[in-house]
């Protein structure tokens, strides 16, 4: 109870809240308060706490929660742990045990347990939990936002003690849920207390391991606590093996003990090959990181004998600000480092060097100190590249969006601190061309400290590349190659295999020009051999800045580029520099969005499509940079809304709105989703910048903007469902709670899969065996920070086996999630992977027949539907309809008459006669309404199973789309194994609920089904093997109906049945995206490389299968990520 004491002597001081103390009126539950200072409140109950008076925890709990409300997060914690203090000092005996636990009956009688605290209080025990994660979570926010809390060391002394509190003793009291325990991680990672934070999150993930908050909560320290590139570094057996040799060679050669010194030592991999030598006298294994201290004082010693392991010390600090003899007893003699970024300099490999020649290496008398490696040569080349160019150079407008003098690129090589990015060029879509020879620009010996300084202080120097292929000039790219000594080499060349990249630094045409008085004129990057390329390079510190300064042409004079003189921001500036000359700097993401045009031309067509001159009004919810608004603006809607996340989106987005013409009081921007929830309240409904007016937001809504259509970014250009999606559809649907929800873009989003092996890919994700760490045992200890989900995954380039077929695993309808009223039928456009499937062993009979009849003053029509579909067979047909989709397409029926049938091919016809024949427009197929008029021509099953159509389909809306006037199917037979199940009748819907429930408990088990693209199987059967001509993927079918809850479509669970096509061991499933923007349009994210990556799913310890085999999946949707469990094989 030492945080509990601690706790009761900061809350008598005033001025260590952190938080303004305002006055504020509480009500809640019958308590009415008026609360002059939140900091008195918390002192008057720490008071009772010390003299031993019992603080009357119905108040406190309930001031808590008014604490959150009120947004004083700090002092709602010491409520929560003042209240549970209190439980837990009647409760808990002096070994901090709950006597409430007691085994014998007798004795939990005499115990009053904790519910009887808060069981008369109206907040209930989840609510209770569910305020201390909001307190919690505003903290970390506050934090966050430090430099605009005051007192911030004051407030998180108090966070601090709170939180522990509060964890001890909802621990004691079995209260520590999954939700709790997430949010207090999240805290203690604000706080930079890394360590309390990763064990909290790792009890997360052992107390529920099926829980995706858990488990993104825990990777998510992961990979703040460890980069990803450890692992590929580790992986990395020639770089191992050359640095063992190196070392072991540089060791050998001296003649007596020497001191070693190991900065950046990670893992400890170095210092194991320095100590196992068996000469080093002593060992520094210097890191900054405490986390890897912790891994790497456990790998020493399982690796090293006790007698060695006393020659190794572990220093926990960065290495530049250590010195002799207060941190190192003495000088070293050799110093070993691998502490180089793809750029080289980028890990401050010059300043540690410095520091290290001055303070910590031996430099005087006989014997000179030995830097490995030695030296480092650095070579650069000009390069085309598609993919380069896409993520760094936007390449023209957006629809009629004009760009007039407006410049658009990405960040990279122009604003601090990207002056360069990395890519393996090996590996990027389209590839790459070489339009130069490598010419080596510089050359750093690491042993020589006069060298060292005068780089590390600055220098700049032009180097010149001669054109050898024409081509576009799209980015220089750099590499190097690392002498350990003089004959041991690590090149980091393409060609090379090694574990770094490339170093890329756009060129952008943007920062040459052909005069100075023309800045920001564009210039052609379109080389020709023999022209020459000039470039200004410079080295300072811990970073290298390339600019192409200017081109010679054949024939030509120089172009004149910028130089110091001139306004323009040379090398790299902040963003808001370049407004002056009409030059946005975005993310490399946004450009690459940008820059897919088939993306935009499918949006725009549907939001051009969409508005049919009626007063609508238009929202994006957009993750990055977006020009759609204005298009909307442009199309004719009334006004439109987005998120501008930065002050160069709003600048950026006035400015366009000024070249194009465009009324900016038409155009609300916010800078976040919070922002939509507070435009709620501004004055001024048309221009979220004034509030002169006096008429709300959300009566606007009411009376002038009832009709809204919504797009909404689902996917980020990583792959990933885009972070907190759920929560942000949530508040948005919220704030257009008064709209009427025309339209969703996209209104439906597919989520497909696949099963793969990839070594590569494992490589990134954790370390494969102990030969790859030259024999030592570190895999064991470095894997637990290794995360199941992966990002930015180049399907197209990565070098796999495919050990199914791509197969659907989740169907998430944003239609039912905002509530439209007119669902959009499902889409029809060709699958991502078109197949065809073989006949299967069910035949369905169905007959429909509805008939509703309205009064003829009524504004309603009348409207007769028949449709039959009889013996349907399995065949093989190109293209179909979901029967989903067959019986939204019932309902749709117009005023005209026009109905709407089914040929033989379950294609949808629609004509305006009913009782003749009409021709199919996809297969030519005549078809007819009567059943012995039904074409010959095969067709597929309708793939829903007889559960399903009795459960889910089994109702035409009446007019309006009124259920309680539908009438139910007419008729329904289904065959199974023999057994047939038979409904004849024609009631109103609520007549025959009864009856369909008792048909439902008694129908068999489900028959198999085909689904689009793929062949579903019962799960009572799941050795059935599909046709051997057959190359398709069998899934069976979730049991769990999903209702029609946009719950439902947030968090869904589907367990799948999956063939394995060829043999080997599972290392990912690797999804993608099918966004639909209409019944007729639909974008996948992998037919797009140059604009989305995709995502991964490591499947652990790769488990071994065989070609034939079915595995059992279950996958759930997660917050941003997929998650995966094998039922049985």
């Amino acid at each position: 109870m030492a945080a509990s004491s601690e706790l009761n002597s900061r809350t008598d001081s005033d001025d260590d809240d952190g938080d303004s103390s305002t006055s504020r009126s509480s009500s809640s539950g019958g308590i009415e308060t008026q609360i002059s200072s939140w900091t008195y409140i918390c002192k008057s109950f720490s008071d009772m706490l010390k003299s031993g008076d019992k603080i009357n925890l119905d108040y406190v709990f309930k001031s808590a929660e008014q604490a959150v409300l009120n947004e004083e997060p700090v002092h709602a914690l010491k409520l929560f742990a003042m209240g549970f203090k209190q439980i837990c000092n009647e409760n808990c005996d002096s070994h901090f045990t709950f006597r409430s636990r007691s085994t014998t009956d007798e004795m939990r009688q005499n115990e009053k347990p904790y519910e009887a605290y808060v069981s008369d209080f109206n907040l209930n025990l989840d609510d209770l939990i569910e305020m201390m994660c909001v307190a919690i979570n505003q903290c970390a926010i506050l934090i966050t936002n430090e430099n605009k809390t005051k007192n911030i060391n004051g407030m998180k002394l108090n966070v601090k003690q709170c939180l522990e509190l509060i964890i001890n003793s909802c621990e004691l009291l079995s209260l520590l849920k999954t939700r709790l325990i997430c949010s207090a991680a999240s805290l203690y990672f604000s706080l930079k207390d890394y360590q309390k934070g990763f064990q909290l999150a790792t009890k997360a993930v052992q107390a529920d391991s099926s829980s995706t908050l858990a488990q993104e909560t825990y990777e998510n320290m992961c990979c703040h606590l460890v980069e990803r590139w450890h692992f590929a570094m580790l992986n990395d057996v020639s770089r191992n093996q050359a640095y063992q040799r190196a070392l072991c060679e540089a060791i050998g050669k001296v003649t007596f003990n020497p001191v070693v010194c190991d900065v950046g030592s990670g893992t400890g991999l170095l210092s194991l090959i320095a100590c196992e030598q068996g000469k080093c006298s002593q060992v520094y294994a210097i890191e900054k990181s405490s986390i890897m201290c912790m891994v790497a004082q456990d790998i020493l010693k399982t690796n090293l004998s006790p007698e060695l392991i006393q020659r190794v010390q572990i220093v926990n600090k960065m290495s530049t600000t250590m010195s002799v003899p207060d941190d190192m007893k003495q000088s070293a003699d050799i110093l070993v480092t691998e502490t180089f970024d793809a750029g080289l300099f980028g890990e401050g490999i010059l300043p540690t060097l410095c520091h290290a020649w001055s303070k910590l290496l031996q430099n005087t008398g006989s014997t000179k100190a030995l830097v490995i490696p030695s030296k480092a040569e650095l070579f650069i080349q000009a390069v085309e590249c598609d993919y380069i160019r896409m993520e760094n150079r936007f390449s023209s407008g957006v629809a009629d969006i004009e760009f007039q003098n407006i410049f658009l690129c990405s960040t990279t090589g122009m604003c601090d601190p990207d002056p360069y990015t990395t890519q393996d060029l090996k590996l990027l879509p389209g590839g790459f061309r070489v339009l130069s020879q490598p010419v080596k620009f510089m050359e750093v010996d690491f042993n020589n400290p006069k060298d060292l300084m005068k780089l590390n202080k600055g220098l700049t120097q032009e180097i010149s590349l001669t054109i050898t292929k024409e081509g576009r000039l799209d980015a220089l790219a750099m590499w190097f190659t690392l002498h350990l000594n003089d004959s041991v080499q690590i090149s980091t060349h393409t060609q090379s295999n090694s574990c770094w990249e490339q170093a890329i630094f756009p060129v952008h045409a943007v920062k040459i020009q052909k005069q100075p008085e023309s800045r920001g004129q564009k210039v052609s990057l379109n080389l020709k051999i023999d022209d020459i390329v000039h470039v200004i390079q410079c080295v300072k510190g811990g970073k290298l800045c390339m600019d192409v300064t200017s081109l010679s042409k054949r024939g030509e004079k120089m172009i004149q580029c910028y130089n110091i003189t001139q306004p323009v921001p040379k090398f790299l500036s902040s963003v808001s520099d370049w407004f002056k000359h009409q030059v946005f700097c975005l993310s490399s993401g946004e450009i690459i969005s940008l820059n897919n045009k088939d993306f935009y031309a499918a949006i725009i067509h549907q939001i051009k499509s969409s508005n049919k001159g009626e007063d609508v009004d238009f929202v994006h919810l957009n993750i990055g940079f977006s020009p759609l608004c204005l298009v909307a603006l442009q199309s004719g809607y009334r006004h439109s809304l987005a998120i501008a996340h930065s002050l160069c989106h709003q600048v950026l987005l006035r400015a366009l709105c000024r070249c194009n013409n465009i009324d900016m009081r038409r155009l609300s921007l916010v800078d976040d989703i919070d922002g939509f929830v507070n435009l709620l309240e501004l004055s001024d409904p048309r221009d979220a910048t004034q509030s002169s007016e006096t008429e709300n937001w959300k009566d606007c809504q009411v009376s002038e903007r009832k009709k809204v259509h919504v797009l909404c970014d689902v996917v980020d250009v990583q792959g990933r469902i885009v972070e907190n999606l759920w929560d942000q559809l949530n508040v948005l649907k919220y704030c257009l709670s008064d709209y009427t929800i025309q339209q969703v873009i996209p209104y439906q989003v597919d989520i497909y899969g696949v099963l793969i092996e990839s070594q590569d890919l494992i490589c990134l994700s954790r370390i494969l065996s102990d030969e790859n760490t030259l024999g030592y045992n570190i895999g064991s200890f470095f894997n637990k920070f290794s995360t199941r989900n992966y990002q930015g995954i180049l399907l197209s380039t990565l070098s796999h086996s495919k050990l199914t077929e791509p197969f659907k695993i989740f169907s998430v309808s944003l239609n039912k999630i905002f509530h439209v009223q007119n669902d959009t039928l499902q889409s029809k456009s060709s699958p991502v992977f078109s197949s065809t499937s073989q006949q299967t062993t069910a035949s369905v009979n169905v007959n429909i027949a509805v008939s509703n009849s309205v009064d003829a003053n009524s504004s309603q029509v009348n409207n007769n539907v028949s449709c039959n579909i009889v013996n349907v067979k399995s065949s093989q047909c190109k293209e179909r309809a979901e029967p989903s989709s067959v019986l939204q397409n019932l309902e749709s029926q117009s005023a005209t008459g026009s109905k709407h049938y089914l040929c033989s091919h379950n294609h949808i016809i629609e004509t305006s006669l009913p009782s003749n024949t009409s021709q199919c427009p996809q297969c030519s197929v005549l078809t007819s309404s009567t059943p012995d008029q039904v074409s010959p021509c095969q067709s597929k099953s309708l793939e829903k199973d007889q559960t399903t159509m009795a459960a889910e389909n089994t109702f035409i809306p009446g007019p309006n789309n009124n259920k309680n006037d539908a009438f139910r199917f007419s008729h329904f037979n289904h065959s199974v194994d023999g057994a047939t199940i038979e409904v004849d009748s024609l009631k109103m819907s609520n007549e025959i609920d009864t009856t369909l429930n008792k048909l439902s408990s008694s129908i068999p088990s489900p028959a198999p089904i085909v689904s689009q693209n793929n062949v579903c199987h019962s799960e009572s059967s799941p050795n059935h093997k599909p046709n051997n001509d057959v190359d398709e993927t069998l899934l069976l079918k979730d049991d769990q109906d999903k209702g029609e809850d946009e719950t439902n479509e947030m968090n869904q669970i589907q367990r799948l049945q999956i063939p394995v096509i060829e043999s080997g061991n599972i290392t990912a499933l690797i999804y993608w995206f099918d966004l639909h923007m209409s019944p007729t349009v639909s974008i996948s994210t992998l037919s797009y490389p140059q604009h989305w990556q995709q995502a991964a799913v490591m499947v652990p310890h790769s488990p071994s299968v065989v070609k034939g085999e079915f595995l059992d999946i279950q996958f759930k949707l997660g917050n941003s990520a997929l998650s995966l469990s094998f039922c049985t094989k």
